[in-house]
């Protein structure tokens, strides 16, 4: 479950309970890409650094 360096565009996501995923739950996820797509009834999760961790490019 990693992604670096991808670009998701021109998707259109209906009734998913996973919505769309970026994770570095197992190395890190960096520049990416998500353009021009569309996620519909799903719930939003936005995640977040925890205070400390630095951000790249900060």
């Amino acid at each position: 479950m990693v992604v670096t360096d991808s670009v998701l565009s021109g998707n259109v996501v209906v009734d998913n309970s996973g919505g769309i995923l970026l994770t570095d739950e197992f190395s890190p996820t960096a520049h990416n890409t998500v353009e021009n797509s569309t996620v519909n009834t799903t719930p939003s999760t936005v995640a977040s650094r925890s205070p400390g961790i630095p951000v790249p490019g900060s």
